[in-house]
């Protein structure tokens, strides 16, 4: 929504009068938002201690798996800004995107098996295609049954992967479709 906003009212363009590179944009854009989600988590967490969850395992690690999955949600922000004309249609997209992603988790209600390649004992289901499936199985195994680095190893590398990818695919297409058609 912020880097829609930019947009309409010509901030880029200014910006690109003054020696600022994209990538320095963008990177500022991704650490600007990455201090949020680090805000973000410790609030949240504290809040459902507060409201007597039980946690069994290692709050840094759970942040360590929150990290990853706001980099993937920065990266798939910059993708929706690049098709959104206003920041309210940026909002709409947005939790659009989000809320798919999280309905299919299998955090809220059990999801059908849909599996798609075995990997070794491993069904690799359609729905580890998104990152908020690792992010909540992580955050459940860490959390609730204290689970640590070595259990969750599989949902850690698939977040990091995806955070990469989506944060990488955000930037390289924001930057395509916003920065290069604005000079």
């Amino acid at each position: 929504m912020v880097m829609v906003r930019e947009n309409v009212a010509h901030t880029l363009q200014r910006l690109r009068l003054t020696c600022l590179k994209a990538r320095d944009l963008l990177l500022g854009v991704t650490l600007a938002h990455l201090l949020l989600a680090l805000g973000i988590v410790p609030l949240t967490l504290g809040t459902a201690l507060l409201f007597g969850f039980q946690n069994h395992g290692s709050l840094l690690l759970a942040g360590l798996v929150c990290l990853l999955l706001s980099l993937s949600s920065i990266g798939f922000g910059l993708m929706v800004a690049c098709f959104a004309r206003t920041d309210s249609e940026a909002a709409n997209l947005g939790a659009a995107v989000g809320v798919l992603q999280v309905l299919l988790t299998d955090a809220m209600y059990p999801v059908p098996s849909a599996p798609i390649v075995h990997i070794g004992e491993r069904a690799i289901e359609i729905y580890d295609l998104l990152p908020p499936t690792h992010a909540a199985e992580a955050l459940r195994r860490v959390l609730i049954l204290g689970d640590g680095i070595t259990a969750i190893s599989f949902e850690l590398a698939a977040l990091t992967l995806f955070a990469g990818v989506t944060l990488f695919a955000g930037i390289i297409l924001y930057h395509k479709l916003q920065l290069k058609r604005r000079t």
